[in-house]
Formats: C-alpha cells, structure tokens, sequence
C-alpha cells in the first residue's frame, strides 16, 4: 500500500501532517527490535526527502495560518515534534539545521529539572509511582490523590528515602524514567537556535486522566510556569502517552483555561482546518528511510492506519 498508493504525490491543499520522533542513536537498528528509536543515518536521509519535497514549517504557523490559507500549495505541508527531550537531541540537531527543519521539542519538565531540586524530585517520584505499590493494588483517585499531596509535602530528606526505595529505573518498567534526558540548562542553549521551539509535555510524564484533579493541575499549570521562564511556547502541549485514553474532556478544559491553544496526541489524523485543536493528531517516525515510507508517512498513511484499528 505504501508503495503503490501513499507514497504517490498527492494534492493534499492546506491539510498538515504531523510527524513525531522520540530518540536518536548510533547503534544500528533492525526488525523486530525496532521501537521509538531511529538512527541518525536514517534521520538524516528521512529529513533530506522531507526538505526535497514536503514544506516543513515551524507549528505555531502552521496552525495558525498554513491550514486556514485558501491557496492550493505545491508542496505538501508538514509539522515535526521530538518528545521526551531525550539526550540524543544534542546531536540529533546538528541534521535538522543542515536541512533547516524547524522542530519543537516536547519536554515533560519536571523530569529535566536538577534531581537536587525539590521539583525535579517530585517529579521523578511521581513518573514511577506505580513502582511504590504492589502491582496487584490498583490506587483509586482518592489514594492517588492522597499520595500526591503526599510527595508535595513532604521534606527533602523524605523524597530522597522515598528515591533510595525505587533505586535505578529499569528500561522495561518505564522508559521515559530509564533514558538520561536533557538538563534545562541544556534545552535553553538548544533552545537559542531559532529553528527550535520548546513546549510542555507534563511535568512527570503520567497518563493524565488516570490523575486526580490536585495531581492533574499540577501537571499542566507548573510545567506551563516552567515553560514560560524558559520563554517557550506556553500555548503548546503534548499529552504524555498521547493515545485515546490518556486524556479525557477534564484534561482539555484544563489546559483551555491554562490558555493551551493546541494539544497534540499520538493518533496519526491528518490535520485540517476543522480539526479538534486540543485533539491534533501525529505520525510516528520509525527507523526506516526507504522513499516509499518516508512519503507514505508524510502523506499521511498512518491516518488510515489508525482508522483501521479504529485508535
């Protein structure tokens, strides 16, 4: 299919489709073991066809202006993200600014802050919560609740013996937690780059509507604060997870009111101008870099895909 029918040129108008990276490596990756990562040989031929035949553009413009346009373009328009603010950006970006790309980086905050700041703490703690309880014992909202305000409250020597009863995060009980993630000192110096928006990605990298209301607000409203000293893009996010269940109409009415004008999720839809603006759809990219892929996927295969098996 991706050969003989979504590769092929299409006349698509103003609609945008999103791609998502996660992380980068030097290791050489092949089926089946292949997951959120991509190489960056692959990057670098996935971001060349994208410069050759697509219009990358940076997204707040893009959806505030390219999908609303009247005019027919010649060039199929398209929006990349990078989630998780993974180290392996570092040198991931030197291919984006070969090609002139413009991305924007996904950062779930609290998870870069210092881990001997009270923040960044808290926020380790709570991405690996579930580690803390008995895997047969699924927490309620009110204990969930409770726990929260717990770790919130609690002193500095408490969240460090609460850290000494996880230990080291292990790949397959939480990735994001397993992976060495940029500093915030690190993501301003990236961020100076004039191709590089940041935006928020939670603080802890939690499904956001397994929380309770206090866990929930806290989520959203510091990682915007965090966001705003960091003179990024405040009225851009992307749910942790991002797959239909992750979030719900209590966590888009919260971010409406933070002031969050667009939210991404992880279902591939294709952008339009009509489409649900706390509920926009993006692609993933996958290590692979044959042409009929790359074109597929950026021509918006992975929309039928996910209709398909109806995520």
């Amino acid at each position: 299919m991706y050969k003989k029918f979504f590769s092929k040129k299409k006349k698509f108008g103003n609609n945008l489709v999103a791609l998502d990276y996660h992380y980068f490596t030097d290791n050489s990756l092949t089926y089946p073991k292949l997951g959120l990562e991509v190489s960056y040989s692959a990057l670098d031929k996935q971001l060349k066809i994208f410069s050759e035949s697509f219009e990358p553009l940076e997204t707040d413009f893009a959806l505030g202006t390219f999908v609303k346009k009247k005019s027919y373009n010649s060039k199929p328009g398209i929006i990349i993200s990078i989630d998780d603010a993974d180290k392996s950006i570092k040198y991931a970006l030197k291919y984006f600014i070969k090609y002139q790309i413009p991305i924007t980086l996904f950062i779930p905050v609290g998870l870069c802050i210092d881990k001997n700041k009270e923040d960044g703490k808290r926020s380790r703690i709570l991405c690996r919560y579930r580690e803390l309880f008995p895997s047969s014992k699924g927490l309620t909202l009110k204990e969930k609740s409770e726990f929260f305000d717990q770790i919130i409250n609690s002193s500095f020597q408490q969240l460090y013996e609460y850290e000494l009863k996880l230990g080291s995060p292990k790949k397959e009980n939480n990735i994001t937690a397993s992976r060495e993630l940029l500093s915030l000192t690190e993501i301003e110096e990236i961020a100076k780059n004039p191709i590089v928006t940041i935006a928020s990605h939670s603080m802890s990298h939690n499904s956001l509507a397994e929380l309770p209301d206090n866990w929930l607000k806290w989520e959203i409203k510091k990682s915007t604060e965090y966001i705003k000293a960091l003179q990024g893009k405040y009225d851009l996010f992307a749910y942790p997870f991002g797959y239909k269940k992750s979030y719900n109409l209590k966590v888009k009415n919260l971010l409406h009111e933070e002031g969050i004008k667009y939210a991404f999720s992880t279902s591939s839809k294709i952008i339009t101008k009509n489409s649900d603006l706390l509920s926009l759809g993006r692609a993933p990219m996958l290590n692979f870099h044959n042409k009929d892929y790359v074109f597929g996927s950026a021509y918006g295969a992975f929309h039928y895909w996910d209709k398909i098996l109806q995520r």
